[in-house]
């Protein structure tokens, strides 16, 4: 992963500029994937009432004005090789289902630049081929129970209804002895590609590479020779034609890093592969998780969500250097985020990791990212004083939830994938107080409303809802907890037992609330994620 991050806050959450959107481009290729979004159906729901007296803060969502599309894409994951734990267990499973993960990165991570997709190890591996004194492997269940194989990730993806996305091993160009390294390489990754399509298994996205900028990855430094970002460009190319014969309707990502110059920059690594793939990439890949301290448990839950700006920061970065480095625009390639998550320790596990990844799925959508992948399906537990918690959607070798489990970022795209429309709509503005509100459509007319509040105290929220419905109803869930460092959160009174939310959301009814006039009222809970859904009859 990505651990580089910015040595720098902003003051409160937000700063002006995420405030108005940028006129960004459309999402390319991507944008072929829209498809209509149904509204959720539920049999019963609570009555509850709202408070009547004036809102605290007031927002505007325009249903009428479409901003941005909604896209299978924008709901991706990752996987890797060491939770075959998970593989086994039904509970995880069905919980892996019901987060409706529609494109699964696979292996994902520095297992990708060191991964043998078809379980042999080449004979050709260059001696001292070292990185974090790990040294390429072959991964066969046969001998290694531990490993999950390629077949097996097949095999979760279509259990959960995703579609695959592979990422080849660019490493091996590095640490390999043939004649012609890159050209081996790429043979071997478009062998990959013939064995997809001969099976016939949907896998339009395809990567090279994983972080190969990063010194924490298999392949940066081989026998004192350090990868650059021009070695990188060149060699990509070699791949994706390899690829390409094999099968020509693949789109194949490149992978950079969003920074210029600087600290972060990794040596320039963008500026070295920009002009090289500029007519052979189809997308570029980017990966951040966003807070950097060498302490992790140092960083505090509001610089967490304050770097949520930075997702706009990226892509704008990104533009501008397509503009400086190609003969292209700044727009030419759709861009993916192809990791994420916060890297803050012990708070991966907290209360903040849901409102934190609840924000990052819809400001990915709201500035047009075209693919998305969280970090991860599963991770396991990190018992390390300075590294403790988990990245994973859902728990693995934790001391106290069962293995397969949701940890809080699972409740996001739970209900994220449920309340968000097909298209965002305009809302204004963006954060008022410490409380966020995103707003879309679905295909059937009705609106859908997502409002954090990261703030401690309890706000009052008025939205005024323009060309959607004058009178009717909002069913809603709320996700809340006593405080960002609580590890046990609630939903619509339902409280988990141990750690993290109830086991049983599922089970869990929504509330619901009338509305009058084309205004509704919402009691926004002290730190919470708020997913409404909006029905009634239309305006005449």
């Amino acid at each position: 992963m990505n651990t580089k991050r910015n040595q720098f806050y902003y003051a409160g959450l937000f700063t002006v500029f995420l405030l108005v959107h940028s006129a960004f481009a459309d999402l390319g290729f991507f944008e072929s994937r829209w498809v209509p979004r149904p509204a959720p159906v539920y049999s019963t729901a609570v009555t509850k009432n709202q408070p009547s007296r004036s809102a605290d803060i007031t927002f505007t969502a325009n249903f009428s004005v479409k901003t941005a599309k909604v896209l299978p894409t924008h709901f991706g994951n990752n996987t890797n090789g060491y939770i075959s734990d998970i593989y086994e267990s039904s509970f995880a499973i069905e919980n892996l289902r019901q987060a409706n993960i529609s494109i699964l990165r696979l292996p994902g991570g520095n297992w990708s630049n060191k991964w043998f997709w078809d379980g042999v190890t080449p004979d050709d591996i260059v001696s001292g081929a070292w990185v974090d004194g790990h040294q390429s492997l072959a991964f066969k269940e046969d001998e290694n129970s531990w490993i999950v194989s390629t077949d097996s990730m097949y095999a979760l993806a279509k259990k959960i209804g995703a579609e695959i996305q592979p990422c080849v091993n660019f490493s091996y160009a590095r640490y390999n002895t043939d004649p012609h390294p890159v050209a081996r390489a790429a043979s071997y990754a478009a062998s990959w590609v013939r064995d997809v399509k001969q099976k016939g298994i949907s896998a339009p996205y395809w990567e090279v590479g994983n972080e190969n900028y990063g010194s924490w990855q298999m392949g940066y430094e081989v026998n004192g020779d350090t990868i650059t970002g021009t070695e990188y460009g060149q060699g990509f190319n070699v791949f994706s034609d390899s690829m390409k014969a094999a099968n020509p309707t693949i789109k194949i990502g490149a992978v950079i890093v969003e920074d210029d110059e600087g600290y972060g920059s990794y040596n320039n690594w963008t500026r070295g592969v920009l002009p090289e793939v500029q007519d052979k990439a189809d997308f570029l890949s980017l990966h951040d998780y966003f807070t950097w301290d060498s302490d992790m448990n140092s960083i505090s839950p509001q610089e967490v969500l304050s770097s949520i700006e930075l997702i706009q920061k990226n892509k704008e970065d990104v533009e501008a250097m397509v503009a400086k480095y190609t003969d292209h625009p700044g727009d030419h390639f759709p861009i993916a985020f192809t990791e994420y998550n916060m890297r803050a320790g012990y708070k991966n596990i907290s209360h903040v990791s849901n409102l934190f990844i609840t924000m990052c799925i819809h400001e990915l959508i709201r500035n047009e990212y075209g693919l998305v992948n969280l970090w991860g399906i599963s991770n396991g537990y990190n018992t390390y004083e300075a590294n403790s918690g988990d990245h994973g959607m859902l728990a693995r070798k934790d001391p106290i939830l069962e293995t397969g489990h949701p940890n809080p970022s699972f409740y996001s795209y739970y209900f994220s994938t449920r309340f968000i429309g097909d298209h965002f709509v305009k809302t204004s503005p963006l954060q008022q107080n410490g409380v966020y509100l995103w707003a879309s459509r679905f295909s059937g007319g009705e609106g859908g409303i997502t409002i954090v509040n990261t703030t401690g105290k309890a706000q009052l929220t008025e939205v005024v809802l323009q060309n959607l419905y004058n009178n009717g109803e909002f069913e809603y869930f709320q996700i809340y907890a006593d405080s960002l460092l609580d590890e046990i959160i609630t939903i619509n009174g339902v409280s988990g037992t141990k750690r993290s939310g109830p086991r049983n959301y599922q089970d869990i009814p929504p509330f619901k609330s009338a509305f009058k006039r084309g205004k509704l009222k919402f009691l926004a809970k002290p730190y919470s994620t708020n997913f409404l859904l909006i029905k009634g009859k239309k305006r005449s």
